[in-house]
């Protein structure tokens, strides 16, 4: 399992960066892959972000190298699921993060039509169940794996990449021209926004746009134009 530790007192310079300023706990800790978080709102911190952004902020400090099964050292499509695994679980933390960064204190901002509130962040349940489900089969596949019989592709079915399309086109035709107007228009969305921010890794803007990331993923996996087992993600897995 990996080492959770929470940040309540580490002081430096306001001129250092995030990770100048934590680089010596860490170092201290022996941490071989050190993850930085929001305690508050989980979401990752931008390593390179000005350290007074964080004044009084507390933080967890996080062993990021995974526990990999020992069966991966000499079964490659187990490593990679393994990988797929890690990634999933990264990108439904990070996608999670919305409401307590952003959603919960726009909900307070008076120039927030209630049909806006929903077009920006309707979408969030329903994506992350759909990741939540992915991980539940990937950790049973992973914990159940046969090397030669276990696939996986399956997991990465039609239903998602549905889904997943869906939103695609809710962002393209809604919630991103909608987001594009509020930061020209709203001045106090855009304060309220760089604020929720700080020192965090994603915007507004960038959380809304994960989704689309995980289509083109589905769409790797189900490329028919892949044809060799060797490059064909699909067939690999």
């Amino acid at each position: 399992m990996p080492i959770v530790l929470r940040v309540t007192e580490v002081f430096g310079d306001e001129r250092m960066q995030v990770w100048e300023l934590v680089a010596p706990l860490a170092a201290e800790l022996r941490l071989q892959e050190p993850r930085l978080f929001m305690a508050e709102s989980g979401a990752p911190v931008d390593s390179l972000a000005p350290a007074a952004l964080l004044d009084g902020e507390p933080l967890l400090l996080q062993e990021g190298q995974l526990p990999w099964d020992t069966r991966s050292a000499t079964d490659v499509r187990l490593r990679v699921v393994e990988e797929l695994l890690s990634s999933e679980k990264d990108y439904c933390h990070t996608l999670k993060t919305v409401a307590d960064l952003y959603e919960k204190p726009l909900r307070k901002l008076l120039s927030m039509e209630k049909e806006d509130y929903k077009s920006l962040f309707d979408w969030v349940e329903p994506i992350c169940s759909l990741s939540k489900m992915v991980i539940i089969k990937l950790s049973v596949a992973v914990e159940e794996w046969e090397s030669y019989e276990t696939k996986v592709a399956s997991i990465f079915s039609k239903l998602l990449w549905n889904k997943y399309e869906e939103y695609q086109n809710l962002y393209l035709d809604i919630t991103l021209p909608l987001l594009k107007e509020k930061e020209t228009s709203d001045e106090d969305f855009v304060a309220l926004c760089q604020l929720r921010q700080g020192a965090a890794k994603y915007s507004l803007a960038a959380l809304l746009e994960l989704p689309v990331g995980g289509l083109f993923i589905f769409f790797l996996l189900e490329s028919p134009s892949l044809t060799s087992a060797s490059s064909n993600p699909r067939k690999f897995i």
